[in-house]
C-alpha cells in the first residue's frame, strides 16, 4: 500500500511537525538526535520543543529543542529551498539573544537535509552540524513497526521531491491575492515597480518591489503577514547607531536584520489567504510607506559615501 501514492507532496512544514512530535514524545529520538550533533552524555530530556519560532528582527528558527540541561538546539530544515541571505548566521545570533533573555544556557545549530542539499549548498558548512534525511529515514526504519514504516516512507518521500528539483504546489487563494494585489500596484503605483506574479505557494508573503530608484544593494519589500514595509541594506549592521542618529527626524524604525540593516514602517498586516479587496486600504497605506521609504534613499546613499 505505501507504494501509491498516499500523499502529493511533503513540504517543509510536514516535515517540521512530524520531527517535532518526536522531539515531545519519544526519549528514543531525543537522544539519538542528541548523540547526533555530537553533545556531551548524559543525554537529557527534552522540556519542550517549539515549531516556527519567530523574532522579529533576526527571523525564524523552524524547531528549536530545548534539554533539560539548559542547552538548546536550533534546527533549521531544508528540502530543495535556496537559502536565504545570512540564514544560518542569524541562527547564531538568536541563539546568542536567547542566552542573553535566559531561555537557555548553551545553544547549538544544526541543519537538516535531503544529502543531496547538503553536500551542494554552500551555506550548509555555516551550522555547526548537519543530520540528512536519509538518516533520519533509516532511524525511522530501524524499528521496523507500521509507524516507523510510514515516517520513513514520508521522509524518502522528502528526498525524492529534491532529486527530483520538485518545485512548491500553488496555491489557489495565495495567487489570487498575488495577483489582484499586482493589479492595484500597477494601476496605482506604477513607479514602485511590482512585477506580474506567478503562481504562488501557501507561504508567500514577501512582496518585493524593483522600482528603478532602487541601487542594486537594496531591497524593498513589503513584509505582508509581519505587517512591515522595508528597505533592506546588506552588510550594513555595523551602521545601525549611525543611521539610528542621522534618521531622527524621520517616523521610521531602523533596526539590524543579521548583517543587514533594515528601514522600517510599520503597517497593518494582511493575510494572504483572504481576499485582497477586503485589504485594499490596507495595502494602500503600505504602498504609500513604500513610496515614501524610497524618497529616503538620496540620503542614505550620502552616509554610505561619506563613510567610504
Amino acid at each position: 500500500m505505501l507504494s501509491m501514492n498516499i500523499i502529493e507532496a511533503v513540504t517543509e512544514r510536514d516535515v517540521d511537525l512530524l520531527l517535532l512530535e518526536e522531539f515531545n514524545v519519544s526519549y528514543d529520538f531525543v537522544v539519538w538526535f542528541y548523540q547526533k550533533n555530537l553533545l556531551p552524555r548524559p543525554v537529557p530530556e527534552v522540556v519542550k520543543a517549539f515549531h516556527s519560532v519567530s523574532d522579529v528582527e533576526l527571523g525564524e528558527s523552524d524547531i528549536i529543542v530545548e534539554y533539560k540541561n539548559g542547552h538548546a538546539i536550533l534546527v533549521e530544515n531544508k528540502i530543495s529551498a535556496v537559502a536565504q541571505p545570512n540564514q544560518a548566521n542569524r541562527y547564531f545570533l538568536r541563539g546568542d539573544k536567547g542566552i542573553t533573555m535566559g531561555l537557555w544556557d548553551s545553544f547549538s545549530t544544526c541543519i537538516i537535509a535531503p544529502e543531496n542539499y547538503l553536500n551542494t549548498m554552500s551555506d550548509v558548512i555555516n551550522y555547526q552540524k548537519k543530520i540528512s534525511y536519509e538518516d533520519i529515514r533509516d532511524w525511522f526504519a530501524s524499528f521496523q513497526t507500521k509507524r516507523g514504516t510510514y515516517r520513513s516512507f514520508i521522509m524518502n518521500e522528502a528526498i525524492e521531491q529534491n532529486r527530483r528539483g520538485y518545485t512548491s504546489i500553488p496555491d489557489s487563494k495565495v495567487s489570487s491575492f498575488w495577483h489582484d494585489y499586482w493589479i492595484f500596484a500597477s494601476q496605482n503605483y506604477p513607479e514602485i515597480g511590482m512585477r506580474m506574479p506567478g503562481k504562488k505557494p501557501s507561504n508567500s508573503t514577501f512582496i518585493y518591489f524593483y522600482c528603478e530608484s532602487l541601487p542594486k544593494r537594496y531591497q524593498l519589500i513589503h513584509k505582508v503577514e509581519h505587517g512591515y514595509v522595508d528597505i533592506q541594506i546588506a552588510d550594513m549592521a555595523d551602521n545601525l547607531d549611525d543611521f539610528i542618529n542621522l534618521f531622527t527626524d524621520e517616523a521610521v524604525e531602523i533596526v539590524a536584520a543579521g548583517k543587514s540593516i533594515s528601514f522600517r514602517k510599520e503597517v497593518q498586516k494582511m493575510n494572504v489567504n483572504n481576499p485582497f479587496k477586503e485589504q485594499k486600504a490596507i495595502a494602500d497605506f503600505a504602498l504609500q510607506q513604500a513610496n515614501h521609504l524610497v524618497t529616503l534613499i538620496p540620503r542614505i546613499n550620502e552616509k554610505l559615501y561619506s563613510e567610504s
